[in-house]
């Protein structure tokens, strides 16, 4: 079986089934010095047209033309539509072949990979993945091999495309930032406006009585509570007694206990006391005080962000302060501990980037000794590298170190105190064009 290609004299030339669309192509060039081979006059489809329809489908309309009946082979569909692109000039075929490829079936997985993960990355590989799987398949008439073949090679380049997009961006960026003292002033507001609603809303004495008399230890204990215990519990108890309870006092009696807690078993009966307390109050009071408390939380944290800030700004070290903080109130909460515990790393000496320029030009350094002394020189260079060179490079990124570090606790505030951050940009959302540029131009 042979494929028939029409050629510019107005005949036709022949070529064994199974030859590449570039060979006939470079072939028919040679021939008639340069000109291509022309479209099937047959066709009802103009150069531009022909190449528009299969790099809309991927080459899909070649494959679907070779299943009609009477109409030519796969191989001389894909012979003409090469011999239709070629007679386009490439100033218009390619940004036409992109521009087709953008609204085409080869876009169908990027958003929905883009929704599930949330990573332009991932987004990339879907889409190129689906667009190389379809376009090698209609072009070996649905080889597995070829087929598998375009799908990885396709994901490979959707996912550089995306990482490239996602780079552009990050660099474009503009992060927001904070005023560190409207941040604290923000966060009292907050706290002190629900724990002034606790104390609209009263709470009757007898709940508050059982709460207190339903807590027993453990016999063998009760010795070990402290007399100093005792005397604070009967001073909350006569308060009951007096009436006039609100909620912010109730709460006010459970911090106290916690916190004058001294001996083994006033620990334990505080735990209790408390939480009968705080079960006592009504539905309404309860969820306000865990909002006041969580509010009281992101006001510490707003003051120890500006603390921390202020000494990483005069070139101080902040050392583990923020993952002692995160261990003795975020252990529970992984996306916040995560970011005080970044905080600590980020404080450990130097950035990446530096300690990697340093021994970069320590290296360089020996490789050029090297060349002009051999082994006695490459040991010079080398020490000169670590002895001057790295220190000297250490010193001038000391300030971008200084200001990465400031960017992480500004990037903290919104997690950590709820205060968003103001006058952030995106960087060039340019993901989408990078992907069809080079999809579309492979595709």
């Amino acid at each position: 079986m042979t494929i028939t290609v029409n050629t510019p004299d107005g005949g036709t030339a022949q070529f064994p089934d199974g030859t590449p669309p570039s060979a006939m192509t470079s072939a028919l060039q040679a021939k008639f010095g340069g000109a291509t081979a022309q479209a099937d006059p047959a066709s009802k489809m103009s150069g531009i047209g022909r190449t528009l329809e299969n790099a809309l489908t991927l080459g899909g309309a070649d494959w679907a033309y070779s299943k009609l009946p009477g109409m030519p082979s796969l191989a001389t569909q894909q012979a003409q539509t090469e011999a239709a692109r070629q007679s386009v000039p490439a100033a218009i075929r390619y940004p036409a072949e992109i521009g087709a490829y953008a609204v085409g079936p080869g876009k169908l997985l990027g958003p929905a990979a883009a929704a599930m993960t949330g990573g332009p990355i991932a987004a990339g590989v879907a889409e190129g993945a689906m667009a190389g799987g379809l376009s090698s398949g209609f072009g070996s008439n649905f080889d597995p091999g070829s087929t598998a073949t375009g799908a990885v090679t396709g994901g490979a380049l959707g996912g550089v495309a995306g990482g490239i997009g996602k780079g552009v961006a990050k660099l474009g960026a503009t992060p927001g930032s904070i005023d560190p003292a409207a941040a604290i002033a923000a966060t009292k507001t907050t706290r002190d406006t629900l724990y002034g609603q606790l104390q609209n809303i009263p709470v009757g004495g007898n709940s508050l009585k059982n709460a207190y008399a339903s807590a027993t230890l453990t016999p063998g204990l009760e010795p070990s509570v402290t007399p100093a215990f005792n005397t604070l519990i009967g001073r909350q108890l006569a308060q009951v007694d007096a009436g006039g309870i609100s909620a912010n006092d109730v709460a006010d009696f459970a911090k106290d206990l916690r916190a004058q807690a001294t001996s083994n078993g006033d620990q334990i009966l505080a735990g209790k006391i408390s939480d009968n307390l705080i079960s006592a109050l009504p539905s309404e009071a309860q969820q306000t005080l865990q909002a006041a408390n969580e509010a009281h939380q992101q006001y510490v944290m707003a003051q120890n962000l500006a603390k921390w800030g202020r000494i990483t700004g005069e070139g101080g070290s902040i050392g583990q302060a923020p993952l002692t903080e995160a261990e003795n109130f975020y252990s529970d909460d992984p996306e916040k501990y995560k970011i005080l515990a970044g905080l600590a790393k980020g404080d450990q000496g130097q950035s990446k980037a530096t300690y990697a320029l340093g021994h970069l030009a320590a290296h360089a350094l020996g490789v050029g000794g090297y060349a002009l002394g051999g082994f006695p020189g490459s040991m010079i260079g080398e020490g000169l590298g670590y002895l001057v060179a790295k220190p000297a490079i250490s010193k001038a990124m000391k300030g971008v170190d200084q200001r990465a570090k400031l960017s992480g606790i500004q990037a903290a505030y919104p997690q950590m105190t709820g205060q968003p951050l103001t006058g952030a940009q995106q960087g060039p959302q340019v993901g989408d064009a990078i992907k069809n540029l080079m999809l579309g131009s492979a595709y």
